[in-house]
């Protein structure tokens, strides 16, 4: 679920020194985070970059890299992707796909240290779908998506970037030279069977497959042209 946001800013705030300068401080999540002396201009640079750092990392306080472990690398994913995933009516597009890539991540190196999550340990994750019987694109998809997710963390700065460099030097499995099951190549549906559907479908789609034939367009592109898109010039 999508971590709520406050809608309050977190002060700037003095705390009281007797026998030395007053220091500044901001607390967020719980935590003070002290500034410099109190008013200085370098506190206030230090205020205003933690809370800008603070309010990027969805208003949580960012997590130093050597701490960060591979379940919180997956809930704060989880949570960009939730929002940025989605189509402008609000319907997702592979956040089940994301799902299903992160389940055997946690499972496995839940608990271990992000930074040390390698090519080993991600080719340990792709063996589990290879048990699994998936096919080999599959798994290959999954893989990528694995990868994305480390790419996400490092560009965040939650992981060193050394670990997404590495984690990109695992191929993908290749044609019949892994264990990974093969499937049988998908052929074109035979022109017999198309004109049978004729009968059973309205004017308008029967139109649609018509000018997929004729064009090879996909036919998500075919339903959302409109007569705009057409040049009718000629």
């Amino acid at each position: 679920m999508t971590r709520k946001t406050n809608s309050r800013i977190p002060k700037y705030r003095r705390h009281k020194r007797p026998r030395s300068k007053d220091q500044a401080f901001v607390e967020l999540d719980g935590e003070r985070h002290y500034l410099g002396p109190y008013d200085s201009p370098e506190s206030r640079e230090a205020y205003h970059r933690l809370l800008a750092e603070w309010s990027a990392n969805g208003q949580q306080t960012p997590s130093k890299a050597d701490d960060v472990r591979v379940v919180e690398v997956c809930a704060k994913f989880w949570d960009h992707a939730d929002v940025y995933y989605r189509r402008p009516d609000g319907t997702p597009t592979i956040l089940e796909r994301v799902k299903i890539t992160m389940k055997p991540m946690r499972e496995l190196y839940g608990r271990t240290r992000a930074a040390e999550f390698g090519p080993n340990a991600l080719r340990a994750v792709r063996q589990v779908w290879i048990d699994a019987g998936l096919a080999r694109q599959t798994i290959n998809d999954r893989t990528g998506m694995a990868k994305l997710i480390f790419k996400w963390a490092a560009s965040h700065e939650l992981i060193p970037g050394s670990v997404y460099h590495a984690l990109r030097t695992v191929e993908g499995l290749r044609k019949g030279r892994s264990a990974a099951r093969e499937t049988e190549p998908v052929k074109p549906v035979s022109q017999a069977h198309i004109a049978a559907i004729e009968l059973h479908v309205s004017r308008q789609i029967w139109g649609l497959v018509q000018l997929q034939l004729l064009t090879g367009a996909r036919s998500g592109e075919l339903v959302i042209m409109r007569p705009v898109d057409l040049d009718t010039s000629s």
